[in-house]
């Protein structure tokens, strides 16, 4: 048995490690806003066994046809919640992020001392955006189809494109970013047309991948209506990249700031990948770069797409030959440094349970929430846009909410319709009198609660470091 322990070591071992290192350092934060929808929304599918094709939590746009481009996404996640809480939601995220990077790093050749950093700095440039949203499987599924065509450049074998369709279908329902997968299809195709120009040997392989890789696309293509809503989809993840009032009110749609501490492992990734660029052009295919150009353009042009680009650069990066080192690591390093790594995981793994048990009452107004439980109070209630997922949790069915993350449903003109009444822009008394809205929850700076406190009528009922609820004097009931 020792000796069998021993060989996989020796086999594994390395591939073993870096896996346990991703896991532990992809384990994600609980803190975003959608968190609470998607929890929500998987609880109804498993509770009415079916997907809702209008929309249930909010007042303003109750009824209205609501795309769930996201439900199997959304039924993983009540499913792990249902089984092992909070617990079992990081350890299904983080092992889906971390299968990414162990992907991409799987892509990569040369010395271990190279692609370790070089992986370890992707991770952390990528950090901010780990979070428990169905965008990890986006990632994920980016990563395998770039794995899948990396494998078809190697060999020209067209049998490893046979799982892409596959993939798609499952894709086309977890998450709107389907539309990644035929486009790293056609970045391949592309490459493989600007190798030719250069590499004879790339030009009589030709004609045999672009029949290959044109036809994956095309089936890949046909695949998308294999989901709920259909057709529908074809155009749905369109419509969010051309909504201009999206791409301003919501943060992941904005480009990351170079002046932000948090942004600057990205941006010294960037910065190594331009130098790689630089350096190493005579010995690049067109192809990786124009792959990790497309990719680098994307992030830059919204933080949203920073992990996409990390991923992606992570080969590019990796391919560096230098002089083998002098010295090899004895067995018995080896084995301590295994368990020592095992140790840490286990150690950032309970930390990370351990803030994932308070980051409800420290992220989320959750004790302004159980006072709005408490007193029951008359009427709708107008809410923060990032407190609107958590209030669908909390409050729902009992309250229905203004306004929440699913920014698509909601369209162009109420968001920004929506945005001008919390920057105190328009008298929103109209607005609250068409709609019976007698509470307002916000938080303690909004410029809607700073109007609020000098118009009569609104009185301050609670506040704390999360949120601060107004009421008009009329919205409690009789005690």
């Amino acid at each position: 048995m020792h000796l069998r322990v021993r060989q996989w070591l020796e086999a594994h071992g390395a591939e073993a490690a870096v896996f346990l290192a991703l896991f532990a350092a992809c384990l994600p934060s609980l803190a975003s806003a959608d968190f609470w929808w998607h929890l929500r929304t998987g609880q109804l599918l498993y509770a009415t066994h079916a997907i809702p094709r209008s929309d249930p939590f909010s007042f303003t746009v109750e009824g209205q046809r609501w795309i769930t481009h996201e439900w199997l996404s959304e039924l993983f996640l009540y499913a792990t919640y249902r089984f092992g809480g909070y617990a079992a939601v990081l350890v299904l995220f983080g092992l889906i992020t971390a299968a990414a990077y162990w992907l991409a790093f799987r892509c990569t050749e040369g010395a271990l001392y190279i692609r370790l950093p070089v992986l370890a700095l992707a991770v952390w440039a990528a950090h901010p955006t780990f979070l428990v949203r169905p965008q990890a499987f986006t990632l994920c599924l980016f990563s395998l189809f770039r794995f899948v065509l990396e494998a078809h450049r190697r060999t020209s074998a067209w049998r490893p494109l046979l799982a892409l369709p596959l993939l798609t279908i499952l894709w086309v329902n977890l998450h709107g970013g389907y539309i990644i997968g035929p486009t790293v299809i056609l970045l391949f195709l592309a490459g493989y047309m600007l190798d030719a120009i250069t590499d004879a040997s790339a030009r009589q392989k030709l004609l045999t991948r672009a029949t290959h890789l044109g036809a994956a696309a095309l089936v890949c293509l046909l695949m998308v209506p294999l989901n709920p809503n259909g057709l529908r989809l074809y155009t749905y993840p369109f419509e969010t990249l051309r909504s201009p009032v999206m791409q301003i009110l919501l943060i992941e749609w904005q480009p990351p700031n170079p002046l932000q501490r948090l942004f600057f492992p990205f941006f010294l990734l960037v910065g190594l990948t331009v130098l790689t660029l630089a350096l190493r052009r005579k010995t690049l295919r067109p192809g990786e770069i124009l792959f990790v150009t497309f990719f680098a353009g994307a992030a830059l042009h919204s933080m949203r797409h920073m992990a996409l680009f990390t991923v992606a650069c992570i080969p590019l990066l990796s391919g560096w030959r230098p002089a083998p080192l002098p010295w090899r690591i004895p067995r018995p390093l080896r084995c301590a440094a295994f368990v020592l790594l095992i140790l840490l995981c286990g150690w950032r793994w309970h930390a990370s349970i351990a803030g994932a048990a308070t980051f409800e009452r420290t992220r989320f107004p959750a004790d302004a929430v159980t006072f709005l439980e408490q007193s029951h109070p008359i009427g709708q209630i107008f809410n923060a846009y990032s407190f609107g997922g958590y209030l669908i949790w909390r409050l729902y069915p009992k309250y229905r909410v203004y306004v929440d993350g699913r920014a698509d449903l909601y369209g162009d003109s109420f968001l920004a319709h929506f945005n001008e009444l919390y920057q105190g822009q328009v008298d929103p008394q109209p607005e609250f009198l068409r709609r019976d809205i007698r509470t307002v929850l916000v938080e303690p700076g909004a410029p809607i609660a700073g109007l609020l406190s000098i118009t009569r009528g609104w009185r301050k009922l609670y506040q704390d470091a999360l949120g601060v609820i107004y009421v008009r004097t009329d919205a409690l009931p009789p005690a």
